[in-house]
């Protein structure tokens, strides 16, 4: 994998991005790493930044910030394989009307799209941020069907593939698995798995998996836990599990996004001898093929399980140590890393930017892209936030 670079979009009028503890984007090798966008702009008469506009005006303003971005690294909206859009409950309902606007922008080549109902975003006026990931270069692309029907949102591809690396969202296809989660995840991992045998690839090449869970699937939802054993056998890859608003479909309980490198390169998994992680089915960390995932972390203990700090900064803190740990057993540092997701529970908002200081002390001055957004809650009520990072071998 080569080396990383910063990206420093120049023109980039809507804010001095310089000053934040994130990068805007990172280039390694192929892969392009876009962070979370908002639609918000500095207001110079107001003297703050503001986010204006309907949800297709901030669609198309979160969207061009990603495109100056991109073409600071070389690469376009053609290049994008995988999308995630974090939308307020407010905007799901004029969320599919903002398809004209990525037709015009994508034409038909829409990337694989995840759609998370967040309780609201870091900026209490915006209603949509959108991060992506792109794989610049004349590798092909394919894209795979789409499994979801109308009502549920975009209907962009299942899946994208390029440049060796293959990006699956999937939900259950409506009347299916009403009320039963487990019957839900199941539908999911069968379409998964005919993706991957499309793609000419294996479960052992999924190195992470995202379980966003609707608030009605949690009660559940350790049920899945044998889907997943049943798809994956023993090489489990790292999976981090996000309770939402809600779903696009009224009767989804689960989306699972998912990453696979299908191109060469030995799979490992790292564990820092965690006895915890035997018990799951979930790896702290696995690579392949130049990237590696850690699973989503939280303030909690990785030897006890227990939640020693009640606050957001030692909880942070917690899990920074985390990851430096996996990361360290994959021979690997704090300077690998290319990408973080902070998902925040509501009640610790106000604290969040004590994590600032946190991510100074892990990183220095060279940091990777990240999203901060705010869901429902996390699978522990003690928890105040959990992070999900990906690193890149040298």
């Amino acid at each position: 994998m080569a080396s990383r670079t910063i990206l420093y979009p120049d023109p980039f009028p809507y804010a001095d991005y310089r000053r934040y503890t994130y990068a805007m984007g990172i280039a390694t090798g192929d892969l392009v790493w876009v962070a979370g966008h908002l639609a918000d702009e500095y207001d110079p008469e107001l003297g703050r930044m503001v986010c204006r506009g309907d949800l297709a005006d901030q669609t198309r303003l979160a969207l061009e910030k990603v495109r100056l971005v991109l073409e600071s690294a070389g690469a376009g909206f053609g290049d994008i394989v995988h999308q995630v859009d974090y939308i307020t409950p407010s905007a799901v309902e004029a969320y599919s009307e903002t398809l004209e606007l990525r037709r015009e922008l994508f034409g038909h080549e829409l990337p694989a799209t995840t759609t998370v109902v967040a309780n609201r975003l870091l900026r209490n006026e915006c209603l949509i941020e959108v991060e992506v990931v792109a794989v610049r270069g004349p590798s092909s692309r394919r894209s795979f069907s789409t499994s979801r029907r109308p009502g549920q949102g975009i209907p962009a591809p299942s899946a994208v593939a390029k440049g060796g690396v293959l990006f699956i969202t999937v939900s259950a296809p409506e009347g299916i698995g009403k009320g039963d989660v487990a019957a839900q995840a199941r539908a999911i991992y069968e379409t998964i798995g005919s993706v991957l045998q499309e793609a000419g690839a294996a479960p052992s090449d999924i190195v992470r998996t995202i379980d966003y869970i609707a608030p009605a699937g949690l009660a559940d939802y350790r049920e899945t836990a044998r889907v997943r054993k049943d798809f994956f056998g023993e090489e489990f890859p790292t999976s981090t599990g996000i309770i939402v608003e809600g779903l696009l479909g009224p009767e989804a309980l689960l989306e699972v996004s998912a990453i696979a490198v299908t191109g060469e390169g030995e799979r490992s998994a790292y564990n820092p001898g965690w006895p915890w992680y035997e018990q799951v089915t979930f790896r702290p960390g696995v690579g392949k093929g130049g990237v590696l995932c850690l699973s989503g972390l939280t303030g909690a203990d990785p030897i006890s399980r227990s939640v020693a700090s009640d606050d957001l900064a030692g909880q942070t803190r917690q899990v920074y140590q985390q990851a430096e740990t996996i990361l360290a057993e994959a021979g690997l540092s704090m300077k690998n890393v290319v990408k973080t997701v902070d998902y925040i529970v509501p009640r610790a908002l106000p604290d969040y930017r004590d994590t600032v200081a946190v991510r100074r002390e892990f990183f220095g001055d060279d940091y990777p892209v990240s999203t901060g957004v705010i869901i429902n809650r996390l699978l522990r009520p003690e928890y105040l936030i959990e992070i999900d990072f990906t690193a890149v071998y040298d």
